[in-house]
């Protein structure tokens, strides 16, 4: 595995220029300072050596000078991040034996296209295969340095979605997921534009806009306002992900649906649409192994809505070979299972009781 030397101080751009190396066949070490990495190239040379051309203590080609004077370092293949890229600095930074100029921000896939063809055993960067899965919670990505945005969306979605802060200034830990939908903060290097590079780390998903004029961005699906508002977060990322009549929550065995708020006095027209999703849920579970659904939410069960109740219900047990059932706090359990024609085990008050006796069933 060819090694990369990462200079830089410039913590926006670190973190993904990292991860992207990591993930295309690099083993990347970054240091901050021209000091630190004279020391690191003094331990070991790199295969590739990629350097800020604005650093804290010398400037790049200050450090080229001195770099190539050392035994070796004319198999070093050097690339120079710059703000622009313009004539004289282009020709001064050839002469000191520059062969890639990495324009800030920097297009991630532009520049592993052009290191796989440089080098053999290294990748370009492709986008990350979606899950096996298709229950498995939906990963929501927020790419912003706010904060305040952060903490608002995590506690809006977290009940539903996996949510992941990339900042752009740490990598990406643990296995690469594909994204359900990525927000993005207009106040990142790169603003806007910058998308093409959240979708070849995250998968070529909806995204949204996270501005403070809440207007529409060509080529987004939708936009927040800042500040991020729960209400309107789980909204905007409901709709764009399926998910504005119920939320899902998927486990090992089976899946728990669960109705949104007014589900019971909408339209008939919505709820043919609903009962819909609905059997489209129970087939993936089927599909994917598992052998028990239950529908929850308010008001399923209750007798002035047994008959809506019962829609979900058979819209659920369509599919056959699994065990549907229902969660209801608003009735005697007895009754209820009369009135649906389901079995009164699969009655339940609370999840972790019909979680129980589908187990056992299992």
């Amino acid at each position: 595995m060819p090694l990369a030397l990462v200079v830089t101080s410039d913590s926006a751009s670190r973190g993904s220029l990292v991860s992207v190396l990591n993930l295309t066949g690099w083993r990347v070490l970054d240091v901050p300072t021209v000091t630190a990495g004279m020391q690191q190239m003094r331990a070991q040379l790199p295969e590739l050596l990629i350097l800020d051309q604005k650093l804290p203590d010398e400037d790049a080609l200050g450090m080229l000078s001195r770099f190539r004077h050392m035994p070796g370092s004319e198999t070093v293949v050097v690339a120079v991040m710059v703000d622009k890229v313009e004539r004289a600095t282009a020709l001064s930074f050839v002469k000191a034996g520059v062969a890639i100029f990495v324009a800030k921000p920097i297009d991630l896939i532009d520049l592993c296209q052009k290191l796989a063809g440089k080098f053999s055993g290294v990748s370009r960067l492709e986008p990350p295969e979606p899950s096996n899965d298709p229950l498995a919670r939906p990963l929501v990505v927020l790419v912003s340095q706010n904060l305040n945005a952060r903490d608002a969306t995590v506690m809006a979605l977290g009940d539903e979605y996996d949510v992941f802060y990339y900042d752009g200034m740490k990598g990406l830990d643990g296995e690469r997921r594909e994204a359900a939908v990525i927000i993005v903060d207009e106040g990142m290097l790169g603003g806007f534009d910058a998308l093409p590079q959240y979708h070849a780390l995250f998968g070529k998903v909806p995204a949204i806009a996270l501005t403070a004029r809440g207007v529409e961005v060509p080529g987004y699906e939708g936009a927040l306002v800042k500040p991020v508002r729960d209400l309107t977060v789980k909204r905007v990322v409901r709709q764009i992900t399926n998910r504005s009549n119920f939320g899902v929550l998927a486990m090992p065995s089976g899946v728990i649906i669960r109705m949104r708020d007014g589900w019971h006095s909408s339209a008939e027209a919505y709820m043919e649409g609903l009962c819909d999703q609905v059997t489209e849920i129970c087939a993936m579970a089927k599909g994917s192994d598992r052998r028990w659904v239950c529908i929850d939410g308010p008001y399923v069960g209750a007798t002035e809505h047994i008959n809506r109740s019962k829609q979900v219900y058979q819209a659920a047990a369509a599919v056959k070979g699994l065990h549907v059932g229902i969660i209801t706090v608003l009735g005697d359990l007895t009754r209820v299972a009369f009135e649906m024609r389901i079995p009164p085990t699969f009655v339940q008050n609370t999840a972790a009781n019909f979680i129980k006796v589908a187990q056992d069933l299992v």
